[in-house]
C-alpha cells in the first residue's frame, strides 16, 4: 500500500470517526505514512500532534513534522508552522517568523489561512504597522477562497448578516475605510499584486 492510499484510510478513519480508537488508528496511519518520508503524511501527522487528534497534544513534536512537511515541498504546512509561530506553541514566539510563514505559503500556492492570519495581523497591528484597509483586502482574498471565519469577519465589520455577501461586504467596507495606502511597504506592494521580489525560504522561518 503507498503512502497515498495510507494517508486516504487515514482521512476517513478521521472524518469518520465514532471513538477516539478511530482518531488512533487515523494518527498511525499518519505515523506510517510520515516514516515513510510523505510530507502530506508528516503534515498530517503535524495537524494530529498540535491538535490531539489520537494522540496527546504535543507542540514541540507538531512543530518537527511540520518541518519535515516543508522540506517536502508541502504548500499548506508553512502557514501551519506559522500558526505556532504567532501563537508560541512548541516555539519561541517570534512574529516575524509567523508572517515569513504565511508568506511562504502564499508562494507555494497555498491561500486560504495565510491571507487570514496576515489580515488579523495587518488589523491588529502585530509586527506589521496597523493597516485597516490592509486587513480587509486580505480578509476578502481569504473569503474568497472559502475561509468562513473570514467571510464572518468581514459581515462583522460591514454591520450586516450575509456572510456569503462578500462583494457587497467588501464594497461597504472599502467605502468605510478607504484605499490602501502601501507606502514604502515591499512586501504589502508584493502581498497586493503577486509580485515575486519578496524572498523567503526554509531557513528564514525554522528553527528546526
Amino acid at each position: 500500500m503507498d503512502t497515498d492510499e495510507i494517508i486516504r484510510r487515514g482521512i476517513d478513519y478521521e472524518i469518520h470517526a465514532k471513538t477516539e480508537k478511530d482518531r488512533e488508528k487515523a494518527f498511525s496511519l499518519y505515523s506510517q505514512a510520515a516514516k515513510e518520508g510523505d510530507p502530506f503524511g508528516y503534515y498530517m501527522l503535524g495537524r494530529c500532534l498540535s491538535n490531539g487528534i489520537g494522540t496527546d497534544v504535543d507542540y514541540i513534536r507538531g512543530v518537527n513534522c511540520y518541518c519535515s512537511a516543508i522540506i517536502g515541498g508541502y504548500n499548506a504546512a508553512p502557514s501551519s508552522l506559522g500558526w505556532h509561530y504567532l501563537n508560541g506553541y512548541g516555539v519561541e514566539q517570534d512574529y516575524k517568523k509567523a508572517f515569513n510563514c504565511f508568506v511562504m505559503s502564499i508562494k507555494k500556492g497555498f491561500y486560504t489561512y495565510p491571507f487570514l492570519n496576515i489580515a488579523q495581523m495587518y488589523e491588529e497591528g502585530v509586527f506589521v504597522n496597523k493597516n485597516v484597509p490592509a486587513a480587509i483586502e486580505f480578509y476578502k482574498r481569504s473569503a474568497d477562497v472559502g475561509s468562513p471565519i473570514a467571510k464572518k469577519k468581514l459581515a462583522d465589520m460591514a454591520d450586516t448578516n450575509d456572510e456569503e455577501a462578500i462583494e457587497k461586504n467588501y464594497v461597504r467596507l472599502r467605502e468605510k475605510y478607504g484605499e490602501i495606502c502601501v507606502s514604502d511597504d515591499e512586501t504589502l506592494k508584493w502581498l497586493l499584486n503577486f509580485l515575486p521580489f519578496v524572498h523567503v525560504d526554509y531557513y528564514s522561518i525554522c528553527d528546526c
